[in-house]
């Protein structure tokens, strides 16, 4: 098994050669396509995109036929259920993200808490995982968010990976984490951490255009970082989420003017897009 960022480092060294494997899980986070296809390329073997949790251990696996960037379905030993976070009402459309509850041979409880124990599970015995996923009309599950990475902008629910897919494109991306950010008008509005290639001449402009003409995202300042060592994945998010109410050091920090739009057909502003070179 191993997790997004370690195969984008993986798939990264041309010395690397995953053709010695059978098989190879992909879990632990959202998984892009753009890394399936890569991965598929580097190795003989099968990729498979799994999910679980401890709490409940393997909950989707892939049957022949799932399509790629889906975990599957669901294992004949649980019951899933998706449930809208607002509403706690069931959701039975296809393609709509909900969170992803279930029932079977899974843990009792968190031991010596039972605050959160009862936070975790509904009054008739449902677990609540905690994610959110959508289903579509075959029955296939696929991993979309952790509820508490969702951005609250104005009413709306702003999923980051989603935001993160888009950067993506960009060839220079190394890495990108989005969050949200305090907004006195909105609540919170999206921010972007982008790790570019070590002598890319990537811009925030080059941000902008690419997302040029979307009414969620847009900036109206860039902040360059310069950290450490290049952070991947989760560990880069938890590392900028804990740190960006911090106040930024001079000589780590300069600001630049920009702007950039982004986002389906949700009607936000506000966000900034912070850059570091790997």
């Amino acid at each position: 098994m191993f997790s997004p960022p370690v195969i984008t480092q993986l798939l990264k060294d041309p010395k690397c050669d995953l053709t010695c494997f059978d098989l190879i899980n992909v879990g632990g986070s959202r998984v892009y396509k753009d890394l399936l296809v890569d991965l598929k390329s580097r190795t003989k073997g099968k990729v498979l995109e799994a999910y679980g949790q401890s709490e409940c251990m393997g909950v989707l696996y892939p049957v022949p036929g799932t399509p790629l960037g889906s975990c599957g379905k669901s294992y004949p030993f649980h019951e899933l259920k998706l449930v809208d976070p607002e509403t706690e009402k069931e959701i039975d459309e296809p393609n709509v993200p909900g969170e992803l509850y279930v029932k079977g041979p899974i843990f009792t409880g968190y031991y010596n808490n039972p605050e959160e124990t009862a936070k975790a599970f509904t009054e008739d015995g449902w677990f609540k995982t905690g994610d959110l996923l959508s289903r579509d009309e075959n029955g296939f599950y696929y991993f979309v968010e952790r509820i508490k990475m969702l951005i609250k902008c104005k009413s709306y629910h702003v999923h980051p990976t989603e935001i993160e897919e888009i950067v993506r494109e960009l060839p220079d991306v190394v890495e990108v984490a989005v969050t949200g950010v305090p907004d006195p008008e909105h609540g919170e509005a999206p921010a972007a951490c982008v790790i570019r290639r070590a002598g890319s001449e990537l811009t925030a402009q080059k941000i902008k255009d690419l997302v040029k003409g979307i009414p969620i995202f847009y900036s109206n300042a860039i902040r360059h970082m310069k950290l450490q060592n290049m952070l991947l994945g989760n560990t880069l998010k938890k590392r900028w989420i804990d740190s960006k109410h911090s106040k930024p050091r001079s000589s780590e920090t300069s600001y630049e003017p920009v702007a950039s739009n982004r986002f389906n057909n949700l009607k936000c502003s506000g966000g900034t897009v912070y850059t570091t070179r790997a």
